[in-house]
C-alpha cells in the first residue's frame, strides 16, 4: 500500500502569506445578500405590525444567549421611553427564541410607542433589520446580522471582549459604517462567564455601569 505524500507550503513572510491566501485586510467584511422578495416580505411584515417604514426606526434587542451578557430589562424600558420622548423616531424590539418573557417584562414597563416584533426566521430577521436606521443589541447573533445587512449597530458588551467579538471598527471596517461597541471597564473583565459570580454591589457591575444616558447619547449621534 502506497503512502500518501503530503505537500507542505511554508511561507515565512506575512505579506506573502496574505497573497497566498488571497486576503486583503482593507477588503475584510461580511454581508448577507437579500433577495428582493425577502425585502418585500420584510416591509409587508413591518407594515402589518404598524411600523411606518418611511420614518426612521431604532431597533432594540434585549436578549442574549447568557444572562451575563444582558443589559438590564428595566434599562431597555427606560431607553424606549427616552427615545420616544426625545427623538422623532420609531422603536422596534426584536425577540429571539426563549426571549418572550424578557420582552413581555419590558413591554409591561413602557407606556406604549414601541413595536414588539415576534420571533423571526434568520433571513426574515435579516431583512427586517435592513430597514432599521440603528440597531442596539447585546452581544448576540442578531447584533452580527444587523452589521451584515449594513445597519448601523451599537453592541452592548460586558463579560466579553469587544475587540474580538465586535470586529466592525477601523481598521477592519470604515469609520463611515457607523458601528460602535460600548463597554465599561471593571476589574474582573474579561471574565467570559455565562452567569455573573459576583455578589452585592459588584453583581453585573459591567452592565450596571452602562447607563441609559450612555446609550441614548450614542443612538442620537448615530441617527444623525
Amino acid at each position: 500500500m502506497k503512502k500518501r505524500r503530503t505537500r507542505i507550503l511554508i511561507v515565512d513572510d506575512e505579506a506573502a502569506m496574505r497573497e497566498v491566501l488571497e486576503l486583503r485586510l482593507q477588503e475584510w467584511g461580511f454581508e448577507i445578500f437579500l433577495a428582493e422578495e425577502e425585502k418585500k416580505e420584510a416591509v409587508a411584515y413591518l407594515k402589518k405590525k404598524g411600523v411606518d417604514i418611511s420614518r426612521k426606526i431604532v431597533g432594540l434587542h434585549p436578549g442574549a444567549t447568557w444572562p451575563a451578557k444582558m443589559w438590564p430589562a428595566e434599562r431597555f424600558a427606560e431607553l424606549i421611553e427616552k427615545i420616544r420622548e426625545e427623538l422623532n423616531v420609531q422603536v422596534a424590539v426584536t425577540c429571539g427564541p426563549g426571549d418572550s418573557k424578557l420582552v413581555d417584562s419590558i413591554g409591561a414597563r413602557v407606556s406604549g410607542g414601541a413595536f414588539f416584533l415576534g420571533t423571526l426566521r434568520l433571513r426574515t430577521l435579516a431583512a427586517v433589520l435592513s430597514n432599521f436606521s440603528v440597531y442596539v443589541a447585546n452581544d448576540s447573533g442578531p447584533m452580527h446580522i444587523a452589521v451584515a445587512v449594513g445597519t448601523k449597530t451599537l453592541g452592548i458588551f460586558g463579560p466579553g471582549e469587544e475587540n474580538i467579538w465586535f470586529p466592525y471598527l477601523p481598521p477592519y471596517y470604515e469609520a463611515s459604517a457607523g458601528h460602535l461597541a460600548l463597554r465599561k471597564d471593571v476589574s474582573c473583565h474579561p471574565c467570559h462567564l455565562d452567569f455573573c459570580n459576583r455578589v452585592g454591589s459588584g453583581y453585573m457591575e459591567c452592565m450596571q455601569l452602562l447607563t441609559v444616558e450612555d446609550l441614548f447619547a450614542e443612538i442620537k449621534r448615530m441617527i444623525g
